[in-house]
């Protein structure tokens, strides 16, 4: 418990610089538990405006809104992998690690997770660690991992964004329980449009942008991470998208 504290204590005082990422303001070490004190954006999660609109007790986001969330996120993963003296994998992403601020700004949080790979090393060895619905294959299989691992985790971030499902495969009928085979079978028969979350599909969105999106999506998932991209080159793809969307926020 103590060295996840630590972690999110130096970790996310090196983060603090980046626009999306939550800043940590000062922490207390001088209690059992460190105590963190981080800037105020807000106390709803990505996952509330996602996930739980159905509650009433917040707003959908547009479509545009989304892609901007996805590009300003993968811009504050692409930091942390490329930034900073070592990389560093988050192990964390989901829709409850980002809080959205009053001007739905994202910002990406919980860095106890996280973990840096050796200097001089191409990928790092630990115990299992994740978020159930995210974590990467090889993640699951105990291997050593780098940060393509983000880059899954991420990918079925953007699911979840096009969607409006929850990555866990209770979710899902027991047919479609891998969520990549999923959304691959729904992109190949042309019927995307069909999975697309209710509350944006009515917003008459360009069908290729979905597509683009979602195959943004699928190639971060791939089985294999070497036949992952970078998040850099995701964070490039989503900001070509999102300069190509009608100004709809």
């Amino acid at each position: 418990m103590l060295n996840k504290k630590f972690q999110d204590i130096v970790i996310g005082s090196q983060m603090s610089v980046h626009k999306n990422v939550l800043k940590l303001i000062g922490c207390c070490l001088e209690t059992q538990n460190p105590l963190l004190v981080y800037e105020f954006a807000g106390e709803k999660t990505l996952k509330k405006y996602i996930l739980d609109v159905h509650e009433g007790q917040t707003k959908p986001l547009t479509w545009k809104s989304r892609i901007r969330i996805a590009m300003d996120i993968a811009n504050a993963v692409a930091y942390l992998h490329t930034a900073l003296s070592r990389p560093i994998i988050h192990r964390g992403l989901s829709l409850i690690s980002i809080v959205l601020d009053s001007k739905y700004v994202a910002k990406l949080s919980e860095f106890s997770l996280s973990i840096a790979i050796p200097e001089g090393k191409s990928h790092v060895e630990d115990a299992i660690s994740g978020i159930t619905g995210y974590m990467a294959p090889e993640v699951w299989k105990g291997s050593k991992i780098n940060e393509k691992a983000d880059v899954y985790s991420f990918g079925r971030l953007l699911f979840e964004l096009l969607t409006g499902r929850n990555n866990v495969p209770e979710y899902y009928a027991a047919e479609d329980a891998i969520v990549e085979e999923f959304v691959q079978s729904y992109v190949e028969s042309n019927r995307l449009i069909e999975i697309v979350d209710q509350n944006i599909s009515s917003e008459g969105i360009n069908r290729d942008e979905l597509v683009a999106f979602a195959k943004i999506a699928l190639s971060c998932t791939e089985e294999n991470p070497e036949d992952r991209p970078t998040i850099t080159d995701v964070a490039k793809q989503l900001r070509q998208l999102h300069k190509a969307s009608p100004c709809i926020t």
